[in-house]
């Protein structure tokens, strides 16, 4: 079975040599009860490790069913301890936080089993070790003799050819002690059972086989009851670790000791907690750049709002706005587009103003009065910071403004003070006054070209009431007195309407008769439509139309909505220009570096407090290894652990970041989290998770850098 031929073991400290065993040449085969005597330092437990493949040799060689093993490394010795060999240890190495059934489990899991296989042999020995009432106690609460009984079924469970027993009676009274070695002398009928003891009576009965050892050498080799060289019954199994038995020790390591448990949790919490504030503080800056910026055709630049039109451009009809109300994060639906983009400027002999256009509100002026008259106006302005200086000064002024009529002026009868501005000012008109801006704007947006047979005329084009819908009145400087104008023709083109129609010219204007006809001074080069042919060919219809939303975090998704209804969509946020883009882009990749910084940072930082947490670990992996887990074994439960525990903080993080969303937490992270989506989450989860991965990794380093006996006996010291 096993045979040594001039083994030799030395150990290396500190500069010095010294032998374990020198020279040794025996030969142990199935059917033994070999009892192995010696005063202490005598090598008898290096022998035992020698055979059990938990220590290699330096000379010599050694025979496993004839083959040699000299040449084996780590991992060949854990398939020789998986196959072959059993340990019962004088100090039981037991997982102490593990139940006596756990304990026995552990090994058979470790050796292929599955869970229900286990379990009826798993009871079963608990039994004839009389530990039933005790099955579900943890280890630790156990007396001496209660453990070693423990490590005894523990090493029948394994079911090996070969048992190794170190002092296997010294924790137990006279009656336990000798069940123990009636249980090992009936196991060794048809298994090799080698014991290490000082109390060579104890045993003496049983023995078929003693050895004395003395300064490292087999002093005395004798048979006392001779045996029969027996064989292996049948073929030895090999099962390898099973993932769902890995998963379940992962699992059950993860809560196990429960301070344990509550400090890696408390560190895990900690990484996912600076992650995510850091990405969400990144997101938060990208979010505020996107809201920043300028657009010359844009006066409401509220990121909340979305410009649409129809994909056809066809106009909306009634149909259309009830599916846009039906929307989910819908706050405010505006037909008329063109008023959110209304401004004018007003200007007087020693003041000037740019603002935005609105219909007047019901907010009462700080200083003045509402609006009476559609000449009047009430602006809204900033009390401290404004072009003005003491807004008193424009108080009931006149102002000329960019209109048709350089006459026509309107008068400033309100102030209202407003610090929350985005505007230099915020102009309120009367009803009537806001449909002529919005005639003005839309005929600005539309190309408006005037054609006398065939050629295109330049006029300046302004639009009244007293011209008839199908007329026009044109001024004398178009009118060629030798061939007078009778038509023209006009065409209004813009992005929605192209349409051409032929005018009656009703008048020629002159010095004479403009402002009689007209209402107005005359101008030259200035023509004069139906304003009522230009509501009706331009406003009657809308095809654009602006929404806004409750929520911009979730904008996005309310414009996927908008095209899955096929309508064509344009953010403002995303039309607006960052002049200030490069230093962003800097100052972005600044923040990238940090997090790239703060990530190794934090690697080191959580590795160390790991480090120290899981060293403890240390002993369990060494009784894992010992037992027959492979080193790969080993680092998949721990990785399991690591990751069980990674995943409960993420569960937790997320719930608390819904909370906090949520207002049922009031911090003032709120806003940022918010605009984390699903590709963040997913990102902050990668890194922590790679994050677990390198410590596992490095931490695995640590504890598997030495062979498990050099472990084993670090631990012992």
């Amino acid at each position: 079975m096993i045979k040594l031929k001039d083994v030799s073991k030395y150990y290396y400290n500190k500069g010095l040599i010294t032998s374990g065993i020198t020279k040794i040449n025996a030969e142990f085969n199935i059917g033994e009860f070999i009892v192995i005597t010696g005063e202490s330092g005598s090598g008898k437990s290096t022998l035992l490790n020698v055979i059990s493949g938990l220590d290699t040799y330096e000379d010599g060689e050694m025979y496993i069913e004839g083959k040699e093993t000299s040449h084996y490394g780590e991992e060949d010795f854990e398939n020789y301890r998986q196959k072959y060999i059993s340990n019962i240890f004088q100090n039981f190495n037991l997982v102490g936080s593990y139940t006596v059934y756990q304990n026995i489990e552990l090994v058979m899991l470790i050796n292929g089993y599955t869970k229900k296989e286990a379990k009826p042999k798993i009871l079963k020995l608990i039994s004839e070790v009389e530990l039933t009432r005790y099955k579900n106690t943890k280890v630790s609460k156990l007396s001496g003799g209660q453990k070693q009984r423990v490590a005894i079924a523990r090493a029948l469970a394994k079911n090996t050819p070969i048992i190794i027993a170190d002092e296997p009676t010294g924790n137990l009274d006279k009656r336990a002690a000798e069940s123990v070695l009636k249980t090992l002398a009936e196991t060794a009928k048809d298994k090799l059972v080698i014991v290490v003891t000082h109390n060579y009576e104890q045993v003496e009965k049983y023995a078929t086989r003693k050895i004395t050892m003395f300064d490292g050498k087999i002093l005395e080799d004798k048979v006392i009851v001779k045996t029969e060289a027996g064989k292996i019954d049948g073929a030895l199994e090999s099962k390898k670790m099973r993932g769902l038995s890995k998963l379940r020790l992962g699992v059950r390591n993860t809560f196990n000791i429960v301070p344990k448990f509550l400090l890696l949790l408390t560190v895990f919490l900690f990484m996912f907690a600076a992650i995510t504030t850091e990405i969400a503080g990144l997101k938060e800056n990208k979010y505020e750049e996107g809201r920043v910026g300028y657009n010359s055709y844009l006066e409401n630049k509220d990121t909340n709002r979305i410009i649409i039109n129809k994909s056809d451009k066809s106009p909306f009809t009634d149909d259309d706005y009830q599916k846009l109300e039906s929307l989910n994060n819908i706050s405010k639906i505006q037909k008329e587009d063109y008023l959110e983009d209304l401004n004018a400027n007003l200007y007087s002999e020693y003041y000037y103003l740019s603002g935005r256009v609105i219909k007047r509100t019901d907010t009462t002026p700080d200083l003045g009065r509402t609006i009476e008259n559609d000449n009047e106006i009430v602006i809204q302005i900033h009390k401290e910071n404004n072009t003005i200086g003491d807004p008193e000064k424009i108080l009931n002024k006149d102002f000329m403004y960019d209109y048709r009529d350089s006459d026509a002026k309107l008068k400033i009868v309100g102030i209202i003070y407003n610090d929350d501005l985005d505007y230099e000012a915020i102009i309120e008109v009367s009803e009537n006054m806001i449909d002529e801006f919005v005639l003005d704007y839309i005929a600005n947006h539309t190309s408006q070209t005037l054609t006398v047979n065939g050629t295109d005329t330049y006029c300046n084009l302004a639009y009244i009431d007293n011209v008839a819908d199908g007329s026009i009145y044109i001024n004398e400087n178009l009118n060629n007195n030798n061939y007078p104008i009778k038509t023209i023709s006009l065409s209004l083109s813009n992005t929605y309407v192209n349409k051409t129609f032929d005018l009656k010219v009703d008048h020629v204007l002159n010095k004479n008769n403009a402002k009689k006809l007209t209402g107005y001074a005359y101008e030259d080069y200035t023509c004069y439509l139906s304003k009522n042919l230009i509501r009706n060919t331009l406003m009657n219809d809308k095809y654009q139309t602006s929404i806004f939303v409750k929520d911009e975090v979730k904008i996005d998704d309310t414009i996927k909505d908008l095209k899955n209804l096929g309508y064509s969509t344009y953010a403002v946020k995303d039309m607006l220009i960052n002049e200030s883009a490069t230093m962003t882009y800097i100052y972005n990749i600044i923040n990238l570096v940090l997090m790239i910084i703060i990530l190794v940072v934090m690697f080191f930082i959580s590795y160390l407090i790991i480090k120290l947490i899981l060293k403890s670990r240390k002993n369990y992996y060494t009784i894992v290894r010992i037992l027959g887990g492979s080193k790969k074994n080993c680092k998949s439960i721990l990785k399991i652990e690591l990751y069980t525990i990674l995943n409960i903080a993420f569960i937790i993080i997320i719930g608390l970041i819904y909370m906090i969303i949520n207002g049922m937490i009031d911090i003032s992270l709120k806003n940022s989290l918010k605009l984390l989506n699903l590709r963040e989450y997913v990102l902050i989860y990668i890194l922590i998770f790679a994050l677990t991965y390198l410590i596992s990794v490095r931490f695995g380093r640590f504890i598997f850098k030495e062979s498990a006996i050099k472990t084993y006996n670090e631990e012992e010291e």
